[in-house]
């Protein structure tokens, strides 16, 4: 199971919740470009790609912590 397919329980708090659903969407986000960061597949821009996916990565660990 994907630990973005989680449920937060129902007396979570407000500010909390912001912050995981911040974390997920930058998560999901990051994957795409880790993806997309195949020097096979990508040979011109897989460097910015996977600099983007690191980026986004640390936003999520941020958001998460």
């Amino acid at each position: 199971m994907p630990v973005t397919a989680v449920r937060l329980p129902g007396n979570t708090p407000d500010d909390v919740a912001a912050l995981v659903v911040a974390g997920d969407k930058n998560f999901d986000l990051g994957m795409k470009h880790l993806l997309n960061s195949n020097p096979s597949d990508n040979p011109d821009g897989w460097s910015q790609e996977n600099a983007k996916a690191l980026e986004l990565f640390r936003k999520a660990n941020e958001s998460y912590l």
